[in-house]
Parts: C-alpha cells; structure tokens; sequence
C-alpha cells in the first residue's frame, strides 16, 4: 500500500483535529489514485486503518463528514435494479487542499468516464465500469478504464486490469455488459485472444457466456452481483467466477 504522510492540520481546516487524519487519508487516496465510489473509498480507508468498510466510523466519514468539509461532492448513479452507487469527485477546494499537501491529483475514474465513454448520456453503464475497476482492485489487480482514449481507441474496451503472477506480468482488455446476448460481432474481436466480460447479475452472465461458447472462442466471466456478495462477505475471492475454451 502507497503511504501517505499526513502533515497537521491547517488552521482553515473545516474539521475537528480528531477528524483530520482520516479526512485528509481520503483526500490523499482519491487524488493519487483516482477513487471515485464510495464502497472503493471505504475499502481503502479500511485496510489502511484496521476497520471494515461497513464500519459506522467510515460510514458517517465517506458519507457525511468528508462532503460537509467542502473537499468532496458526492452524487448517485443508478445501478443494478433500483440499486445506486455513490460517486465521490474532489472539488476546487479539495484539490486546492491536495496540492497545500503536495498530494498530485490525477483524473479520477468518473471524470475519465465522463470525458471518454458518454458516461453522463451512459450512467448505468458508468456505475457498472466503475463497480468492477472497483472490484478488479479490491482483488489485487491494477485497473484503468476506458484504456487507449487518449490514442483514440476510446471504444476498444471498458476496463484494463493488471497484475504480476509467477508467469510474468498479466494484462486483460474486459468488456463490462449491460444487456445478455445480441454481441457477437463484438466477440468475434476477441478471438485471437479469448472474451473477459463482466456482466449485471449471475443470470445474464450466463446468457453471454452461452453466446460466446457458440461462436467457438475461449473467454471468463464475472458478475457485478456476485462479487458485490462475495466482497460484502468479507472474501472478496478471484475475480473470475467461470472460464472455458
């Protein structure tokens, strides 16, 4: 884990000395990693500070707290069902606090999405790319979205993730789905190298999985659902549920 030297608080801090560290700890996380979901925020904190992420110290912190401050806004995106999932950006004055402590702020996961990937017109879809980054993270991947925009490959995949294994470094292009079947031309991009999808719930990734095995390519597959159990459980596990080919 990336320390983080946490200087005193300035005199204009709109905390409390109690509340400072741990609301300078999430400033520092989202602008040198770029964190956007709530959940990702709390998982961070939490390994860094002995707590869950359900704790109600970091609850009322991510959630109320860290906003109030004025470094931090936080919107809903909509998600699986009726579901939301909470979006955190640093403001103006968050970001003025980061360089105060020389903390780089680098472009956040939503504000990427936003720029490269239509993700106000997509939100839906946003929240999904940013729950499995999440995810991909939370289980020791490295992960970037929408890899390639800036060479004008903005649409070749949703998520990159990354790793070391005993083989050498890992790489995977993922494709995160909001619909069960009707892609097959995009699959067929990925038969050199085999599909990595992530679907909504366990039910549409088997329907994509089904489409995918007709065409005779190799691939994986995961479901937000069930890694959102799994993590909330407390073992997070692979990332990968099923493979074939």
């Amino acid at each position: 884990m990336q320390p983080f030297f946490i200087p005193p608080r300035p005199l204009d801090a709109p905390c409390s000395d109690r509340a400072w560290s741990r609301a300078a700890l999430a400033v520092a996380l989202m602008a040198a990693g770029g964190i956007s979901l709530a959940l990702e925020l709390r998982w961070q904190l939490g390994r860094r500070l002995g707590l869950r992420p359900q704790a109600g110290t970091l609850l009322r912190l991510v959630g109320g707290a860290l906003p109030a401050t004025g470094w931090v806004q936080a919107e809903r995106l909509p998600y699986i069902g009726r579901s939301h999932l909470s979006v955190l950006q640093l403001t103006g004055t968050g970001r003025a606090l980061a360089a105060q402590m020389g903390w780089e702020v680098v472009e956040s996961d939503w504000e990427r999405v936003r720029r490269f990937h239509a993700g106000e017109a997509q939100r839906k879809h946003a929240a999904a790319v940013l729950a499995f980054a999440s995810h991909a993270r939370l289980r020791g991947y490295q992960a970037s979205v929408i890899p390639g925009a800036e060479g004008g490959f903005g649409g070749s995949a949703d998520v990159e993730i990354r790793r070391r294994t005993e083989a050498g470094p890992e790489t995977c292009l993922v494709e995160v789905e909001m619909r069960a079947r009707g892609k097959a031309a995009k699959w067929r991009q990925y038969a050199w190298c085999g599909v990595s999808l992530c679907a909504l719930t366990p039910a549409s990734r088997a329907a994509l999985g089904r489409e995918v095995r007709a065409l005779g390519i190799a691939g994986r597959a995961t479901d937000l659902q069930t890694l959102a159990r799994q993590a909330q459980a407390g073992e997070p596990g692979g990332l990968w549920l099923e493979r074939w080919g």
